[in-house]
């Protein structure tokens, strides 16, 4: 039961790592990649450090068969996500521990997310749904899954949504929208019936949109700051009544950017405002589930101020996309040997990161690479300036 931030954080580590998963305790990952892999606009290191000790102190339980025992459930383990955690600056240095490193490094067991799409994920119920499909995407569909199996695979409480159609609307139509608007596959599903009861439930997968196996650019913004969710738990509890289960809850499944826009429509409402609604907690409950929108003449200068800001971010990214070739033909027109010596530093800057195994397959073709490039030859130059500028000072 992760947030959508913890998981997408879970995976980025771990993609991060398992090259080396199984030579190497330890493993470091820099701030700003980490960000850039889970699509996170904002590098405010306070929400990264609350994701990492709730992954240390989330323990995971598996069953291995024992082979020689038929007789046997399986072989229990457990463990936490990551055994710990540090951050100097903005470096991370985590590591597993020894029971899961040997489980996580079984490449025939799982399939290989897509950081790319997985970063485009709006709820923990449509990243969940994609990981427990990927590994089938090969033979187009996944087993049955029982409805408890099903539920837990989704992490869902056994108390919640026990009513099935409402299971059906808020967990499994959610997720599966939410993997055929953003994923690199096409999923529906089939249910099993037993008399009136829905016993289980399988997807089929087919192939949608290609993507490269690394992200380019991320324009959502999953900017989930500590002061947000500071306002979100209060308004949650203090004036919706939530309990701090249905705070979790809500806040595990909606961006706080969502959740605190609902708030603010549920504000804005008459019946709010005429005390009028009897059931806060219930109803803000329906506004997130159901995505309620503001009366019309508020939605269509909505949709102005959207499109504008479209216009914007539009010309933004041109104007980023130009910036970016400009420089880097001023680099391609240096002489041979200085390419050459931007090159070797810039590989000595980037070893033993996770870029450097994205130049060595795309060279600078990659983008990410060549806007760490970029960014690498700036950083440089402008400390070489400042450097001078010193000396011509101290003369």
């Amino acid at each position: 039961k992760l947030s959508l931030v913890q998981r997408k954080i879970a995976n980025a580590l771990l993609f991060n790592a398992y090259n080396d998963l199984a030579t190497k305790e330890e493993h470091e990952i820099h701030i700003t990649t980490l960000c850039d892999l889970i699509g996170y606009n904002s590098h405010e290191q306070r929400s990264i450090k609350n994701a990492l000790i709730s992954l240390i102190s989330t323990v995971v339980e598996w069953n291995l068969v024992d082979k020689n025992r038929i007789d046997s459930g399986g072989v229990w383990n457990a463990s936490a996500i990551i055994a710990d955690a540090s951050l100097d600056g903005a470096v991370c240095t985590y590591s597993y521990s020894a029971k899961m490193r040997q489980l996580l490094h079984r490449p025939e067991m799982y399939g290989r997310l897509n950081m790319q799409v997985q970063a485009k994920f709006k709820s923990s119920y449509g990243i969940a749904l994609y990981e427990n499909c990927i590994r089938y995407q090969n033979i187009h569909e996944t087993p049955w899954f029982d409805m408890p199996t099903f539920r837990k695979l989704m992490g869902v409480d056994e108390n919640k949504y026990s009513v099935f159609k409402d299971f059906r609307k808020r967990v499994i139509d959610t997720a599966v929208k939410e993997v055929n608007q953003y994923g690199d596959m096409a999923v529906d599903y089939l249910l099993k019936k037993a008399g009136r009861n829905i016993v289980a439930i399988k997807f089929s997968i087919s192939a949608s949109r290609t993507f490269s196996s690394v992200p380019a650019t991320f324009s959502e913004n999953v900017n989930q700051t500590s002061e947000e969710m500071t306002m979100v738990h209060q308004a949650l509890k203090q004036e919706f009544g939530f309990s701090q289960i249905q705070v979790n809850e809500a806040i595990s499944q909606y961006e706080a950017s969502y959740i605190i826009e609902k708030i603010n429509l549920v504000r804005d409402s008459k019946s709010y405002q005429g005390g009028r609604i009897h059931n806060l907690a219930r109803y803000l409950q329906g506004a997130l589930s159901d995505d309620y929108q503001t009366p019309k003449t508020s939605r269509q200068q909505k949709m102005i101020e959207n499109n504008k800001n479209q216009v914007e971010e539009k010309q933004r990214l041109k104007t980023d996309v130009k910036r970016q070739e400009k420089e880097m033909n001023d680099f391609r027109n240096l002489d041979t040997k200085k390419q050459e010596d931007w090159l070797i530093r810039f590989k000595t800057e980037i070893k033993s990161t996770i870029y450097e195994s994205l130049y060595r397959r795309d060279q600078l073709k990659n983008e990410i690479v060549a806007r760490r490039f970029i960014q690498f030859i700036k950083e440089q130059s402008s400390a070489q300036k400042k450097k001078t500028t010193i000396k011509e000072t101290s003369s």
